[in-house]
């Protein structure tokens, strides 16, 4: 017991100093702005960009959310979360698109919304910390090349093409829910059920 008691006055500034550190962090994370951006001249202007897909859109509930590399002549990629319509003018679908895929969108681009609840989430931080400070609604887009997507994407497109293929259509939608996380093709009541459910 005498030796438990030793190794734990020997251990305390350690712990004490490690529980300092959290405490620091914490504090950092949730009272401190992170430093000013360099933003480009272009936020908060209407106009016509050129992107690359860094992830496949995902359903959202105005839309579907992608995360995308803004190409500007001259600089860096700029990473960006871009909301999609449900298709194109030629009908393409935002599911049918992956990673690598360039496409040209018209946009205003924002840095993204703070919402003043406190203690609730912070949106723009969340982003922020994946080197996100931009976000767009997009009006019009369309496919300027393909890239060359991960084996697993091409595998989830060829099971999503063998569904709507072998599946009568009202149950596409449920079984590409339930089996690759695509919510586009359920009924929105049924999309609403399953939300109150938290299924």
């Amino acid at each position: 017991m005498t030796g438990l008691n030793e190794k734990f006055v020997r251990s305390r500034p350690l712990l004490i100093a490690a529980v300092c550190l959290l405490a620091g962090l914490w504090i950092r994370d949730h009272f401190f702005e992170t430093a000013a951006l360099n933003l480009p001249p272009f936020v908060g202007e209407k106009g016509s960009y050129e992107g690359i897909l860094r992830t496949p859109p995902r359903p959202a509930r105005h839309g579907w959310k992608t995360e995308v590399d803004l190409q500007v002549t001259g600089e860096d990629p700029i990473p960006l979360l871009l909301t999609l319509p449900p298709s194109d003018p030629d009908g393409i679908q935002p599911a049918e698109l992956g990673p690598g895929d360039r496409i040209r969108f018209q946009s205003v681009l924002k840095e993204p919304r703070r919402y003043q609840n406190p203690g609730g989430f912070d949106y723009r931080r969340h982003l922020s910390r994946k080197g996100i400070h931009l976000t767009g609604f997009v009006r019009d887009w369309e496919i300027l090349s393909r890239g060359n997507p991960s084996p697993l994407f091409r595998l989830r497109r060829g099971l999503s093409h063998l569904l709507e293929n072998s599946l009568p259509p009202e149950a596409v939608g449920l079984f590409k829910a339930l089996l690759l996380g695509d919510l586009s093709g359920l009924n929105p009541e049924i999309l609403e059920r399953f939300r109150k459910t938290g299924t």
